[in-house]
């Protein structure tokens, strides 16, 4: 997808299955300035394409089998961006504060806001954290990663 004039995401429908290196990826922009940095991932537990017994009549029914061997239903969609979804939280995180997760602990980014804050008890609630820098995608958090948030820090040395 491009707007702006940048490539921001990039979503391949038909992913193919049984890699045994990563496929190579071109990108081709009659309008390119600056090349885009990107990773080609290949990552098991995503659902492939599933072969059709019959594709029905009418187009009203149609039945497939789902390649049980290579498939367990699961992918793997990353976070990046300025968005950040994150759950279990003790409560709702106070803007300006520091946001470190434990995959990337030298990295400190900014809250600029809470987008949204769902949940009825501490330890449950949900929400879509605006933070700065935006994550770069080879950044991007794995699913359930732990994340500290810190509105006050200080380190104060005794003598």
């Amino acid at each position: 997808m491009k707007t702006s004039e940048k490539i921001f995401k990039i979503r391949i429908v038909e992913p193919g299955s049984g890699y045994g290196s990563a496929p190579t990826m071109t990108v081709t922009d009659p309008g390119n300035i600056n090349d885009i940095n990107f990773t080609v991932r290949t990552n098991k537990g995503v659902l492939g394409n599933p072969s059709f017994v019959t594709r029905g009549t009418g187009f009203t029914q149609a039945s497939a089998d789902v390649n049980t061997i290579g498939s367990d239903g699961r992918a793997d969609f990353l976070q990046d961006g300025q968005y950040i979804a994150v759950r279990r939280l003790s409560a709702k995180p106070v803007d300006g504060s520091n946001v470190v997760f434990d995959s990337i602990p030298n990295k400190v980014f900014k809250l600029v806001g809470t987008v949204s804050f769902v949940g009825s008890q501490d330890g449950s609630y949900t929400s879509f954290l605006q933070v700065s820098p935006q994550m770069a995608n080879e950044d991007a958090v794995p699913d359930g990663d732990p994340v500290t948030i810190r509105i006050r820090y200080w380190n104060t040395k005794r003598t």
